[in-house]
């Protein structure tokens, strides 16, 4: 049987597919990773698995029929039960299953010859029995990465450091202001950098962030430097030099989860907000338990 792992959004959210894929290939299945990203429609900077880690994904357009329709059963889940029965059921005679952490059913029939999975799978969890292979998976080639920031990578691994992390730009729009909004807050920040201060013995703080003019504003930061030069497609370079600090601050974000995950310091410290989302379908399970949420 085959099994798909639908890519979607942004590179933290790739990252979590990639590594729920790899977990499935090291239980003996036949998992592959399909790009979604253009028929999504939230492409960001494109199929970044490719080319940040190498990571090779396919692109069996034949399959994005079936998944615009298990996306539209996402959508109108509450609203249209009855045409989440009808994909169910096209999909259940053409003998093909679902797995979903946006849905609380999941469909298997006779004789299955694909699975397609489409879902966050926001969690530790889901690969940490394959640890040890992820963060392989997610090793930076040292060819893509700037001068510059070989440099500070440097600075950052030879000092006690500790990245901080603020996102706001998409936040704070109309679509996700009510998804993302109002968690990571001042007071989030402020409590953050006191514990960070007060666990460890950091001595500097390296910001992140797509708004540094309301960061420099709003945030009280001892010994600052704000990391302001990688944008656009190199916006990834963000990532791998926060991989390169002993501790973190994360957002909300899927972005800085990595960034923090894959911090090679088994004494590291991490700061988390106390949730996601502001959504009832929140992952209990979205930071790892070692982290200190606030």
């Amino acid at each position: 049987m085959k099994t798909v792992v639908c890519v979607v959004g942004g590179l933290g959210n790739q990252m979590f597919h990639a590594a729920y894929a790899l977990a499935l290939r090291t239980k003996g299945g036949n998992a592959d990773l399909n790009d979604f990203l253009a028929a999504h429609g939230q492409s960001h900077y494109g199929s970044e698995l490719m080319d940040v880690f190498h990571v090779k994904i396919s692109k069996a357009r034949y399959l994005v029929p079936f998944i615009w329709g298990i996306r539209k059963c996402i959508v109108f889940k509450e609203i249209y039960p009855s045409f989440v029965r009808f994909i169910f059921g096209m999909l259940w005679f053409l003998r093909i299953g679902i797995v979903t952490d946006y849905l609380k059913d999941r469909l298997s029939c006779p004789n299955q010859w694909l699975t397609i999975c489409y879902g966050r799978f926001q969690s530790e969890s889901h690969f940490k029995p394959v640890e040890k292979e992820v963060r392989e998976m997610f090793r930076f080639d040292p060819s893509l990465i700037s001068a510059a920031n070989k440099k500070l990578a440097a600075e950052m691994e030879s000092g006690e450091s500790a990245f901080i992390h603020i996102r706001r730009g998409d936040y704070l729009s109309d679509k996700y202001k009510a998804i993302f909004g109002g968690i990571c807050t001042v007071e989030y920040y402020t409590l953050a950098i006191q514990y960070l201060s007060r666990e460890t013995s950091v001595n500097r703080f390296y910001v992140f962030s797509d708004d540094i003019a309301w960061v420099r504003e709003h945030l009280e930061i001892p010994n600052p430097l704000y990391v302001d030069w990688n944008t656009g497609v190199d916006s990834w370079q963000d990532l791998y030099l926060m991989t390169c600090c002993k501790h973190g601050i994360v957002a909300n974000s899927t972005f800085s989860w990595w960034g923090a995950w894959l911090i090679d310091n088994p004494s590291k410290v991490v700061v988390c907000p106390s949730k996601y989302t502001n959504t009832n379908d929140d992952a209990e399970d979205f930071y790892p338990l070692s982290w200190k949420r606030m």
